[in-house]
C-alpha cells in the first residue's frame, strides 16, 4: 500500500474519530435535554407516572458518578417529583443522591449543591419537619448570601427559613430573615407583586405575633393601602387590623375596618362561609363589648339567613 494512501486513511480514520467522540456526547445531551423537558411537562400536568418514566429515560442518557451534572439533575429532578407527591423518604433518597455528586464535583458550596439543599429544606418543611429544613436552608442561605445577596432565589431561601423558625418558637430570629426577604422581593418585583404583599403580611403577622402592635399595625396599613385592588391580599390585613385597633383602643376605626371587611367578606365568604364566619363573630365579639347587643345579634341573625340559604 502507497504511503501517501496509508496517510490518507489514518487521517480519515483520526476524523471519523474525532468527530465521533464529539457527535455522541451531542446526541446523549439533545436525548437528555428531550427527556427531561417532557418530564417536567407531565409533572406540571400532574401525570406522575409519566413523568417519572421520562425522568429515568433522562438518566440514561446522562452518564453516571459526581462528574456528571445532567445526571444529578435527573436526580433532582426525581427527588422534586417524588415530594410533590409527598412521598419522602424515595424523594429524601434521590436528593441526597444528588448532593454528594455535587459536592464531589464541586465542592462543599457550589450553587448545585445550594439548590439541592433548598430542595432537601422545601420537603422537610411541607413534611411539617421544621427542625429538620432548618440547616438545609442555612446551608443553602451560606452559598447565595456569598454569591448574590440581592437575587430573587435567595429569598425563597430566607422565606422558607424563616417560616421554619416562627414554627418552632424562634419569632424573633424569623423577623429580620423576613424582612429581608421583603427587601429583595420589592427590589425585584415592586410593592404590588403578589408574592411581595404575601410577603409583607407574613412580616406584619411576626411583628403581630410577637405583641409588636405599633409596628404590626404600620404593615396591615401600608398593605391594605397598596393591595386596593388584591381583596384576596387585603383581607386578612384588614381583619387583623381591625382587632388591633380595638386591643389598642381605637374603636371609631376598628368599626369602620369591621365593616368594610363585611362588605368584602360577604362578597367573597371563601370556602363553606369560613371567612365570611369568621369576619362576623369578630365583629359580633366586638359590638358585644362596646354596649351593642342589638347590632349583634341583629348582624348574626343576617348572617345565619345568608349561611343557610340555597
Amino acid at each position: 500500500m502507497p504511503i501517501s494512501f496509508q496517510f490518507q486513511l489514518v487521517s480519515f480514520l483520526s476524523l471519523f474519530l474525532v468527530l465521533g467522540v464529539f457527535c455522541a456526547p451531542a446526541s446523549a445531551l439533545e436525548d437528555f435535554q428531550s427527556a427531561t423537558k417532557s418530564g417536567l411537562a407531565a409533572m406540571d400536568n400532574g401525570q406522575y407516572g409519566e413523568a417519572e418514566k421520562q425522568f429515568k429515560k433522562a438518566l440514561l442518557y446522562s452518564g453516571s458518578g459526581p462528574k456528571y451534572g445532567d445526571y444529578s439533575t435527573g436526580l433532582l429532578n426525581l427527588g422534586n417529583l417524588f415530594a410533590k407527591q409527598k412521598q419522602f423518604s424515595t424523594a429524601e433518597n434521590y436528593y441526597h443522591e444528588a448532593l454528594q455528586n455535587y459536592q464531589k464535583a464541586f465542592g462543599p458550596s457550589s450553587m448545585e449543591g445550594a439548590n439541592v439543599n433548598e430542595a432537601l429544606g422545601d420537603m422537610y418543611r411541607k413534611a411539617g419537619k421544621f427542625e429538620a429544613a432548618i440547616p438545609h436552608y442555612q446551608k443553602a442561605k451560606a452559598v447565595r448570601m456569598n454569591s448574590a445577596k440581592d437575587h430573587p432565589m435567595l429569598a425563597e431561601t430566607l422565606a422558607g427559613l424563616a417560616e421554619c423558625k416562627a414554627k418552632t418558637g424562634k419569632k424573633d430570629e424569623a423577623i429580620p430573615l423576613m424582612q429581608n426577604v421583603v427587601s429583595i422581593r420589592e427590589k425585584a418585583f415592586g410593592r404590588l407583586n403578589g408574592k411581595v404583599l404575601q410577603s409583607r403580611y407574613a412580616l406584619a403577622r411576626l411583628y403581630d405575633d410577637m405583641n409588636k402592635q405599633d409596628l404590626a399595625m404600620s404593615a396591615y396599613e401600608r398593605l391594605i393601602a397598596d393591595a386596593t385592588n388584591n381583596v384576596q391580599k387585603a383581607c386578612p390585613s384588614m381583619e387583623r387590623l381591625a382587632v388591633l385597633y380595638s386591643v389598642n383602643g381605637r374603636y371609631g376605626e376598628a368599626d369602620e375596618m369591621f365593616k368594610k371587611l363585611l362588605a368584602l367578606r360577604e362578597q367573597r365568604p371563601g370556602k363553606a362561609n369560613a371567612d365570611l364566619n369568621q369576619c362576623v363573630k369578630l365583629y359580633s365579639e366586638f359590638l358585644t363589648k362596646r354596649k351593642r347587643p342589638a347590632e349583634a345579634k341583629a348582624l348574626e341573625s343576617r348572617f345565619a339567613v345568608k349561611k343557610t340559604a340555597k
